[in-house]
């Protein structure tokens, strides 16, 4: 284990022989631990927790693995930006995998993310105060997966999968747009697959899903949803295939045609009430002084569903 106020760097391989964690914490720096395997063969870590409270993580093209256990988990918190481009991460653990940053963003290009653990709880979990980047990445859970942004979230050419009944892939940007359109041949095709449950796409501005395949369940309840909080905002289609019991796109026109065999999209209006807070919303964005200055009485008349 590492617990220092400043750096944490290691060059070397980590090779466990027992029933161990691995623990780095930086309170006042950065961890660096790129092209580093961390494993045992049989005795791989059951819990690898990794974090710099007040700096970043480098893990690029490193490789993490961490035994099947009731704890088990691989774990990389940080205040600034986290960089695991190339990396592979493997969680055979109960609790999966999760990699926050509070403050910045989240590099993953290239990245291979698995948790292989049925268990409701093995998760993975992206989450960015600022962007995440995961184009030709790989994700893949036995439950549900959740990439979100603050900003930008891009995962072009990348594959997304999970299988269990009723769980979940969702990716979400809460103030920018969500692209997952392919690269151009001889790059792979976007995929965004849930064998048994449903796919949730949302963001302020445009989505983007050219060439792609985004593929929700076609059993009961199950459905694939696009949506936009924000004003204007375009899903761009062009030669994408989709698929869900439901497929709805709401606050959202689209542009361009879908692939052959796809299914259709339904388009959700946004009521009326939730359209006068976006628009409100946007123009405190635009003009932050103005906030003071909405009367009161214009509050009073947010639907209460929408004020929840």
């Amino acid at each position: 284990n590492w617990d220092v106020s400043g750096n944490i760097i290691v060059e070397p391989n980590i090779e466990i022989n027992g029933n161990v964690s691995v623990v780095m914490e930086s309170h006042n720096g950065d961890v660096i631990i790129n092209g580093v395997t961390m494993n045992g063969g049989s005795k791989n870590p059951f819990i690898v927790d990794i974090q710099a409270v007040n700096g970043s993580i480098e893990a690029n093209n490193a490789k993490i693995t961490s035994k099947s256990d009731g704890n088990g988990k691989i774990s990389m918190i940080a205040k600034d930006d986290i960089d695991i481009n190339g990396a592979e991460l493997i969680s055979m653990g109960n609790y999966g995998i999760e990699v926050r940053s509070s403050s910045g963003s989240i590099n993953a290009e290239g990245a291979s993310i698995n948790s292989t653990n049925g268990s409701s709880a093995a998760v993975v979990i992206l989450e960015a105060a600022d962007s995440i980047n995961l184009d030709r990445g790989t994700v893949s859970s036995v439950v549900d997966i959740t990439i979100s942004g603050s900003n930008a979230v891009s995962a072009r050419s990348s594959k997304m999968t999970n299988s269990q009944y009723g769980k979940n892939i969702a990716i979400t940007s809460g103030n920018a747009s969500v692209d997952l359109s392919s690269f151009s041949s001889p790059e792979r095709q976007t995929e965004v697959s849930s064998g048994s449950g449903s796919v949730y796409i949302y963001s302020e501005n445009d989505i983007y899903i050219q060439s792609a395949k985004i593929l929700a369940s076609l059993g009961w309840g199950m459905e694939l949803k696009f949506k936009a909080t924000g004003l204007n905002s375009t899903l761009w289609i062009e030669n994408a295939k989709v698929q869900g019991k439901s497929i709805n796109a709401e606050n959202l026109t689209l542009n361009g045609n879908l692939a052959a065999g796809s299914g259709t999209i339904s388009i959700t209006p946004v009521p009326l009430g939730l359209l006068k807070v976006i628009e409100e919303e946007k123009i405190v964005k635009e003009v932050p002084e103005v906030a003071a200055e909405v009367p009161p009485e214009v509050a009073a008349e947010v639907p209460p569903e929408v004020a929840a």
